[in-house]
Formats: C-alpha cells, structure tokens, sequence
C-alpha cells in the first residue's frame, strides 16, 4: 500500500511539474539571454529574460562620432511565442516593429517589413560586457531621444 501511495504521489508531483511549464516559458527559453547586434552606426546589446523582461543596450557614440563608447539603457517587457517577437518599453510606447524570429545555434535573426522591404537582423550571443552595464544611462522617454532604440 506504502508503495501505491508513494507513486501516486510522484506521478502527482512529475504532472504538476510539466503542467507548470507552459509552452510560452519553453519558447522564450529559446531566445532568453544576451545578445549582440553590429552594423555600420548601430551597435546593440540585449538581454531577454526568463521573466519577459528585455534590457537593450544602445551605443549612442556610434552616431554622433565620439571616440568614448556611450551606451543608453531601454528597459521594457516583450511577448514570444516561439516566432514573433514584440515589445514595449517601460514609458509605455511600443516597439518599432514585431519581428519573425528564429534562433539556430548562436543565432537570433529577426526580420521585419517596413514600407513593403524586409529587413533581417541577425544577433549572436554575446555577454554583456560590464563597462557597458556599468556606464549607461537611461532615458527620460524612449519616444523623445534624438537615437531611436533600436529594436
């Protein structure tokens, strides 16, 4: 009898388990962590986490020619069902595009349409480096900057 309990109450726990792990935590398991964007005149760090929070590191310098690297911080939230992507920051406005992801290997490629032209961005993951966590600033209103955030 001590025996039929005690699987019962394991099969009890293991079903609760999985039942706990809803299908959207799985997929923003896909893409949570950091991750590194360059181009020419953008450079972009960003971390999604477990939680469906995102911190975007943008280097501002890159714009405006300054020779000391100068990041700026957008926080926000995203949604992620395993293929579309989207966001708002924490003042409220919302995400210039939703983009088509996938993720393959150490790779996220989001693309987005604007103006009938797709566009693809393709991240790698990278760690955050410290100096940048460190030396960010953060902005009044991510609608108000002279650089656009860029995702």
């Amino acid at each position: 009898m001590k025996k039929i309990i005690s699987k019962l109450i394991f099969a009890t726990v293991v079903a609760l388990g999985l039942a706990s792990c809803s299908k959207t935590d799985r997929n923003i398991d896909k893409i949570a962590g950091e991750w590194y964007f360059q181009e020419e005149n953008v450079e972009v760090y960003v971390e999604f986490k477990a939680d469906g929070t995102v911190a975007l590191y943008q280097n501002i310098s890159v714009t405006d020619g300054a020779n000391d690297p100068r990041y700026r911080l957008y926080c926000g939230t995203f949604t992620y069902d395993g293929e579309n992507l989207a966001g708002v920051y924490s003042d409220g406005a919302r995400w210039a595009y939703s983009y088509q992801t996938t993720v393959s290997g150490d790779n996220l490629t989001m693309a987005f349409t604007d103006n009938g032209k797709e566009f693809v961005r393709t991240y790698v993951r990278k760690t955050i480096p410290f100096t940048v966590r460190k030396n960010c600033t953060e902005p009044l209103k991510s609608s108000a900057e002279e650089v656009v955030p860029f995702i």
